[in-house]
Protein backbone atom coordinates (compact mmCIF):
# COMPACT_ATOMS: atom_id res chain seq x y z
CA UNK A 1 0.00 0.00 0.00
CA UNK A 2 2.83 2.42 0.88
CA UNK A 3 4.45 1.75 -2.52
CA UNK A 4 1.17 2.50 -4.25
CA UNK A 5 0.80 5.84 -2.41
CA UNK A 6 4.41 6.79 -3.30
CA UNK A 7 3.79 5.82 -6.93
CA UNK A 8 0.65 8.00 -7.21
CA UNK A 9 2.44 10.80 -5.33
CA UNK A 10 5.27 10.75 -7.88
CA UNK A 11 2.79 10.64 -10.79
CA UNK A 12 0.83 13.56 -9.28
CA UNK A 13 4.03 15.59 -8.81
CA UNK A 14 5.07 14.94 -12.43
CA UNK A 15 1.66 16.07 -13.72
CA UNK A 16 1.82 19.20 -11.56
CA UNK A 17 5.32 20.07 -12.75
CA UNK A 18 4.36 19.49 -16.38
CA UNK A 19 1.31 21.72 -16.03
CA UNK A 20 3.27 24.55 -14.38
CA UNK A 21 6.41 24.38 -16.50
CA UNK A 22 4.75 24.00 -19.87
CA UNK A 23 2.81 27.26 -19.99
CA UNK A 24 3.76 29.31 -23.02
CA UNK A 25 2.78 32.95 -23.09
CA UNK A 26 0.65 34.28 -25.93
CA UNK A 27 1.89 37.03 -28.20
CA UNK A 28 -0.21 39.58 -26.32
CA UNK A 29 1.07 38.42 -22.93
CA UNK A 30 4.69 38.63 -24.09
CA UNK A 31 4.16 42.13 -25.53
CA UNK A 32 2.39 43.36 -22.39
CA UNK A 33 4.99 41.84 -20.04
CA UNK A 34 7.80 43.29 -22.18
CA UNK A 35 6.38 46.83 -22.19
CA UNK A 36 5.47 46.60 -18.50
CA UNK A 37 9.10 45.75 -17.72
CA UNK A 38 10.24 48.65 -19.92
CA UNK A 39 7.82 50.98 -18.08
CA UNK A 40 9.32 49.82 -14.78
CA UNK A 41 12.80 50.48 -16.27
CA UNK A 42 13.69 46.83 -15.59
CA UNK A 43 15.86 46.11 -18.64
CA UNK A 44 16.97 42.73 -17.34
CA UNK A 45 13.38 41.55 -17.12
CA UNK A 46 12.48 43.13 -20.49
CA UNK A 47 15.39 41.26 -22.10
CA UNK A 48 13.87 37.94 -20.96
CA UNK A 49 10.91 38.72 -23.28
CA UNK A 50 13.13 39.92 -26.14
CA UNK A 51 14.78 38.02 -28.95
CA UNK A 52 18.45 37.39 -28.15
CA UNK A 53 20.78 40.14 -29.30
CA UNK A 54 18.10 42.69 -30.16
CA UNK A 55 18.55 44.74 -26.98
CA UNK A 56 22.32 44.52 -26.47
CA UNK A 57 22.90 48.27 -26.82
CA UNK A 58 19.72 49.46 -25.07
CA UNK A 59 20.13 51.72 -22.04
CA UNK A 60 17.39 53.00 -19.72
CA UNK A 61 15.70 56.29 -20.57
CA UNK A 62 15.48 58.10 -17.24
CA UNK A 63 13.70 61.23 -18.48
CA UNK A 64 10.44 59.60 -19.54
CA UNK A 65 7.71 57.49 -17.98
CA UNK A 66 5.19 55.17 -19.59
CA UNK A 67 1.77 56.04 -18.23
CA UNK A 68 -0.43 53.62 -20.16
CA UNK A 69 0.10 50.54 -22.36
CA UNK A 70 -2.68 49.23 -24.59
CA UNK A 71 -2.26 45.88 -26.36
CA UNK A 72 -4.56 44.59 -29.14
CA UNK A 73 -4.87 41.00 -30.45
CA UNK A 74 -1.95 39.84 -32.56
CA UNK A 75 -2.08 39.59 -36.34
CA UNK A 76 0.22 38.83 -39.24
CA UNK A 77 1.29 41.82 -41.34
CA UNK A 78 3.68 41.40 -44.29
CA UNK A 79 4.75 38.02 -42.94
CA UNK A 80 5.50 39.36 -39.44
CA UNK A 81 3.58 38.52 -36.28
CA UNK A 82 2.71 41.85 -34.69
CA UNK A 83 0.81 43.04 -31.64
CA UNK A 84 -0.71 46.49 -32.23
CA UNK A 85 0.51 48.58 -29.29
CA UNK A 86 -0.31 52.06 -28.04
CA UNK A 87 1.87 53.66 -25.38
CA UNK A 88 1.13 56.92 -23.62
CA UNK A 89 4.31 58.37 -22.14
CA UNK A 90 5.40 61.58 -20.46
CA UNK A 91 8.73 63.12 -21.39
CA UNK A 92 9.92 66.56 -20.29
CA UNK A 93 6.48 67.22 -18.82
CA UNK A 94 4.72 66.57 -22.12
CA UNK A 95 2.43 63.57 -22.59
CA UNK A 96 2.43 61.85 -25.98
CA UNK A 97 0.64 58.80 -27.32
CA UNK A 98 2.36 56.61 -29.92
CA UNK A 99 0.85 53.66 -31.78
CA UNK A 100 3.07 51.04 -33.38
CA UNK A 101 3.46 47.29 -33.87
CA UNK A 102 5.39 45.21 -31.36
CA UNK A 103 7.03 42.61 -33.62
CA UNK A 104 7.34 39.07 -32.26
CA UNK A 105 9.14 35.97 -33.49
CA UNK A 106 9.40 32.42 -32.25
CA UNK A 107 12.68 31.65 -30.48
CA UNK A 108 13.24 28.27 -28.81
CA UNK A 109 9.50 27.58 -29.04
CA UNK A 110 8.47 30.79 -27.28
CA UNK A 111 7.28 34.19 -28.50
CA UNK A 112 9.92 36.90 -28.13
CA UNK A 113 9.89 40.61 -28.99
CA UNK A 114 12.21 41.50 -31.87
CA UNK A 115 13.22 44.86 -30.45
CA UNK A 116 15.10 45.97 -33.57
CA UNK A 117 12.06 45.46 -35.82
CA UNK A 118 9.78 46.96 -33.17
CA UNK A 119 11.99 50.06 -33.02
CA UNK A 120 11.72 50.35 -36.80
CA UNK A 121 7.93 50.15 -36.42
CA UNK A 122 7.98 52.89 -33.76
CA UNK A 123 10.22 55.23 -35.75
CA UNK A 124 8.59 54.46 -39.09
CA UNK A 125 11.91 53.82 -40.77
CA UNK A 126 15.00 51.71 -40.43
CA UNK A 127 17.87 53.39 -38.57
CA UNK A 128 20.34 51.48 -40.76
CA UNK A 129 18.66 52.74 -43.94
CA UNK A 130 18.72 56.27 -42.54
CA UNK A 131 22.43 56.06 -41.69
CA UNK A 132 23.26 54.66 -45.14
CA UNK A 133 21.28 57.48 -46.74
CA UNK A 134 23.07 60.08 -44.61
CA UNK A 135 26.44 58.55 -45.55
CA UNK A 136 25.63 58.75 -49.25
CA UNK A 137 24.39 62.34 -48.90
CA UNK A 138 27.57 63.32 -47.03
CA UNK A 139 29.71 61.66 -49.70
CA UNK A 140 27.84 63.49 -52.46
CA UNK A 141 28.16 66.78 -50.55
CA UNK A 142 31.90 66.32 -50.04
CA UNK A 143 32.37 65.55 -53.73
CA UNK A 144 30.57 68.82 -54.56
CA UNK A 145 32.73 70.74 -52.05
CA UNK A 146 35.89 69.27 -53.58
CA UNK A 147 34.80 70.28 -57.08
CA UNK A 148 33.96 73.81 -55.89
CA UNK A 149 37.33 74.22 -54.18
CA UNK A 150 39.12 72.97 -57.30
CA UNK A 151 37.31 75.50 -59.49
CA UNK A 152 37.88 78.31 -56.99
CA UNK A 153 41.63 77.71 -56.74
CA UNK A 154 42.45 77.69 -60.39
CA UNK A 155 39.57 76.95 -62.59
CA UNK A 156 38.99 73.58 -64.13
CA UNK A 157 41.59 70.98 -63.30
CA UNK A 158 43.08 69.08 -66.23
CA UNK A 159 41.92 65.51 -66.61
CA UNK A 160 45.52 64.21 -66.30
CA UNK A 161 47.59 66.80 -64.39
CA UNK A 162 51.38 66.66 -64.56
CA UNK A 163 52.85 65.08 -61.44
CA UNK A 164 54.66 67.47 -59.12
CA UNK A 165 58.20 66.42 -58.20
CA UNK A 166 60.16 67.60 -55.22
CA UNK A 167 63.51 68.00 -57.04
CA UNK A 168 62.99 71.68 -58.00
CA UNK A 169 64.28 71.13 -61.57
Amino acid sequence: MVKLVKFYGVIGLCILLAACGGKHLSEQEVALDFWSAMAAKDLNKAKTYAKKGTMDSVTPNDDSTMDKIDIKPSKVVNGLTVVPTTVTATQNGEQKTTSFNTVLEQEDGEWKVDFEKTTTSIMGFSMQDMMEGMGKAMGDAMKGVGEAIGKGLGGEQPANPEPVTGSGQ
